[in-house]
Order: structure tokens, then C-alpha cells, then sequence
């Protein structure tokens, strides 16, 4: 199993689970991110989610019914 690579590397970013994918979010490497990173296990693949308004690193993250 191999799947695609994230668009940047990441520090201190969010990942959380919804709807059987892999939301990986905001996070820090040359600077802070607002991008979000969406991986599909079913498929192998990552995508990138829309941007955030402001960028994010090392916060709170939770999913709601």
C-alpha cells in the first residue's frame, strides 16, 4: 500500500476522520499553512480541500454529528 503524498510536509497540523476520510489540516513547515490536505483510503489518493481564511497550527479540532 502507497498511497499519494501530501502537497507539503507538516508540523503541528490537525488530522481528524469524516466520513471515511482523513482530513489533514493548517500545520507549520516553512511558515504556517490555511491549506487542508483530504486523504481517501478507499482510493489511495489526496486532494487538496478548500483554504482555510486564516492559517492554523497546533490547535483544537473536533467532529460533530
Amino acid at each position: 500500500f502507497a498511497p499519494g503524498k501530501m502537497k507539503m510536509p507538516r508540523a503541528n497540523h490537525g488530522a481528524l476522520v469524516c466520513g471515511n476520510r482523513i482530513y489533514v489540516i493548517g500545520g507549520f513547515s516553512s511558515g504556517h499553512h490555511n491549506s487542508m490536505d483530504i486523504f481517501d483510503p478507499a482510493t489511495g489518493t489526496i486532494t487538496s480541500g478548500p483554504p482555510m481564511k486564516h492559517a492554523r497550527c497546533g490547535f483544537a479540532h473536533a467532529v460533530t454529528p
